[in-house]
């Protein structure tokens, strides 16, 4: 495992609890089949910038099982059957895979789509790779590689104190104020509780 993945808790093997539970003798009256399912949890990102330029920017989402989770300008939290969101974009797309984890999908989306919201996309500030971090800390208790996040950490600073992702979009980021009180690492400690 890549050193910035520290396992939240380990993956649960149900067959061997109910094995035990039998051995034992004891009925566990459904209580394995209410247990979260285990999946594949996945990390997709795909390059949006040209590799020539010296910094990357990158579109993300989690692949949990079949199921892709990201989050986007126009729709908010989007789930679909497989990576559809990378669908389209030039660049390979690569599956970084974080393991099999109990995963209690109606948790997942209680603790994050509070947090990210339909409407309160930025570019800069509150992005699919925002979401996607915070959801690998949901799923596993891990961060994404802050290489993924590299391009709009630059921008964020710099337009901070100089406008200039504004100047050299030609006005097509404005920041967006549903995104002003976010804070990753805020959301992060969020997901980890």
């Amino acid at each position: 495992l890549h050193q910035w993945l520290r396992p939240r808790n380990p993956p649960i093997d149900l067959a061997l609890c109910d094995a035990l539970a039998r051995d034992v003798g004891i009925e566990l009256g459904g209580l394995a089949r209410a247990a979260p399912a285990v999946l594949r949890v996945q990390h997709v990102v795909t390059s949006i910038v040209p590799e020539l330029l010296p910094v990357q920017g990158y579109h993300s989402s989690v692949l949990i099982g079949d199921l892709e989770y990201t989050f986007s300008r126009d729709g908010g939290v989007v789930v679909s059957e497989g990576p559809e969101s990378h669908e389209g974009l030039e660049a390979e797309t690569t599956f970084i895979d974080l393991g099999v984890w109990p995963v209690d999908l109606e948790a997942f989306e209680a603790a994050i789509l509070p947090l990210f919201e339909e409407g309160s996309y930025d570019l800069l500030r509150k992005n699919c790779n925002s979401f996607t971090d915070s959801a690998i800390s949901f799923l596993t208790g891990g961060r994404m590689d802050s290489k993924y996040r590299q391009l709009e950490s630059i921008g964020k600073v710099a337009d901070q104190y100089t406008n200039v992702v504004r100047v050299l979009s030609g006005g097509a980021y404005e920041p967006n104020e549903l995104a002003d009180d976010f804070d990753l690492e805020r959301a992060v400690r969020a997901m980890l509780r």
